[in-house]
Order: C-alpha cells, then structure tokens, then sequence
C-alpha cells in the first residue's frame, strides 16, 4: 500500500431514497460495505470478496490507516474522514459476518447523544463501526481480526451449548 494514499472519501452513505420509507439498517449498512468494497478497488487496486479470510485484508488496510492517519500525519485528523471509513469498513466486516452467521443490523440508542450501528445476532450486539474506529484512531490493541475470531469462537461455543441442550 502506498504511504501517501489519497484519504478524501465521498461521505454520502447509502440511505433510502424518500425519506418516509421505512429506514432499512440492513440495506443501508450493505450499501456502506459496498462502498468500502469500491474505496478499496478504486484507491488501492484490491478486492475485497465477503469472505471470512477477507478480515485479515480488512486489518491490513486498517493498520495502513492508523499509521497514515495517526501516527504519521502532521495535520489535525478530520473527523468526518475516521467516521466515514469506520461505519464503511465497519459495515463491510458486519456484511461479512452476516453472510456466515446471520444476524440484523439495529440502532443501539443506550447512549442517545452517540447512537449507533450493530449486528444484532442472538444476545450479543456486534458493534463493527465503532471497533473499526478504535482500530483506526487506537491501534493493534483493537485489531480486526482477532476481535472477529473471538466472536466467532463464542457463537461456535453458544452453538455447542444449544446442541447440547437439544439432545
């Protein structure tokens, strides 16, 4: 990936076409991974697939954007710019999970000054946005990928249990 990569994103999000159609979470946030998935073939010539193995990718990208971002940017960081590619990239690492375990998008409103977007599978509301936010702004203390094995670890425990407990 190259050091000095072109960060100006189009902040327009996917959203429904009138506004008194009934909000869609899935359809939006599929329309911000589909975004991410053009960013990324447009600005760094890769292609992203919606396959599990394609987290690793995601956490390569994200640990480029931390250090451009972060660590090796002068410059005040625009807020809009983390906002964008979190609930883009966010988006595309729900889609993914979605695909290979189901799941909804939903609002989580707990904090109603920072609403935001999660999967929502079984008890455990997945927050991909904001854990890509923390990877980019935080570091590799927050990866990716490993958060994604955890995750899919616990639903492989949780679907154990519930085997189990049907026999």
């Amino acid at each position: 990936m190259s050091n000095n990569p072109n960060l100006s994103v189009d902040q327009n999000t996917s959203t429904p076409s009138d506004a008194g159609e009934a909000l869609d979470y899935n359809d939006i946030m599929g329309g911000g991974a589909a975004d991410a998935v053009q960013y990324v073939h447009k600005e760094y010539h890769f292609a992203l697939d919606f396959s599990e193995d394609s987290i690793e990718k995601i956490e390569e990208f994200m640990a480029h954007i931390h250090r451009v971002l972060v660590l090796e940017n002068e410059e005040p960081i625009d807020p809009k710019i983390v906002v964008t590619l979190s609930n883009w990239f966010g988006a595309y690492v729900g889609e993914v999970f979605r695909k290979h375990h189901g799941g909804n998008w939903v609002i989580d409103s707990r904090d109603p000054e920072a609403p935001a977007f999660e999967v929502k599978y079984e008890e455990l509301g997945l927050a991909f946005p904001s854990r890509i936010f923390h990877r980019i702004m935080g570091g590799e203390e927050n990866s990716i990928d490993k958060y994604y094995a955890e995750i899919t670890m616990k639903i492989s425990k949780l679907r154990n249990v519930q085997t189990l407990e049907l026999n």
